[in-house]
């Protein structure tokens, strides 16, 4: 090993908002000098909602994962002062060596991440542990869900598509893919069982909640009169472009948000097709529609 410094920078941004895909858009370009290369863990297959809560994302993500972090921060520490290269902890990783060869690290890292978080996703493994029981014909009980979620639709195909959840995939240059939409409703910003790690986009790694510098992101405290204004929106690619901005090269996004179609066309073709996909935003931010959005919301799981 040599005391390079390295060159890339590495951000990992965790995404717990609501999401669709629209496969009906124009696709667009990865590009590597707008955007950083890209590294992301979808929490679930085309097509199918996420299912989480806010207690549940403060124990996945606010203990488990930043334990897992801080861990990993530790023994990456020890690695470049044994090794006598420079630690930018901001990378969490003791990168080193040629470029390709740091890309190869980061690689790693996201395999590790990718595997990792099924480990800590305690809804997903309380369903799994149900449909396995039931598909031995034995007995079992899914109380991780309230009743009215036993009898929705988009719960039976989130079951079905547990084997295709946290899959890992790379973004290459010029590789074409649909700018996905994510939404913040105004309306889950209040109230008791507010998380300030639900319905928002953040750093981890960090010390403290770092949220992503995105103009329109909301803060924790919301009064109910800001219900009343339109619901937060943001394409991928506005995302992708504010990493790059502040100086990432490479980006590891772990998103908890649904990839449900954007309506019930789009949906059918995701399903038909599996392709990868967004909903491209205006510049003018308008309220999306209520019929579509009502049955694929990422949070329908409130039960503590």
């Amino acid at each position: 090993m040599s005391g390079k410094k390295e060159e890339r920078k590495v951000a990992i941004i965790m995404i717990t908002t609501h999401g669709n895909l629209d496969p009906l858009e124009e696709k667009i370009k990865h590009d590597l000098i707008k955007h950083p290369t890209v590294r992301k863990i979808n929490a679930t297959a085309d097509a199918v909602c996420n299912w989480t809560s806010p207690d549940g994302l403060n124990e996945m993500i606010g203990q488990r994962m930043n334990g897992y972090i801080r861990d990993m921060k530790q023994r990456e520490t020890k690695k470049c002062k044994e090794t006598k290269i420079e630690y930018n902890p901001d990378n969490i990783l003791c990168l080193y060596g040629t470029d390709k060869e740091q890309q190869l690290q980061i690689q790693h890292f996201s395999q590790s991440l990718r595997t990792f978080m099924p480990t800590i996703d305690n809804i997903r493994q309380d369903t799994q542990q149900f449909v396995e029981k039931t598909a031995k014909g034995k007995y079992a009980v899914l109380d991780s869900f309230d009743e009215e979620s036993h009898s929705d639709p988009d719960m039976h195909s989130y079951m079905k598509s547990l084997p295709k959840s946290y899959q890992l995939e790379k973004w290459e240059e010029d590789e074409e893919y649909y700018n996905k939409i994510y939404t913040i409703i105004r309306s889950e910003l209040v109230g008791e069982d507010v998380s300030a790690i639900d319905n928002t986009m953040f750093f981890l790694g960090e010390p403290h909640l770092k949220k992503l510098p995105l103009p329109e992101l909301p803060v924790i405290s919301q009064t109910r009169s800001s219900i009343k204004q339109d619901d937060i929106t943001f394409n991928l690619s506005e995302i992708l472009e504010k990493i790059k901005e502040l100086g990432y090269t490479d980006t590891i996004i772990i998103d908890l948000s649904c990839n449900a179609g954007y309506d019930d066309r789009s949906a059918r073709t995701l399903v038909r097709d599996g392709t990868k996909g967004g909903k491209k935003t205006k510049r003018k931010r308008k309220k999306p529609s209520k019929k579509k959005r009502k049955s694929k919301r990422t949070r329908k799981h409130r039960k503590k």
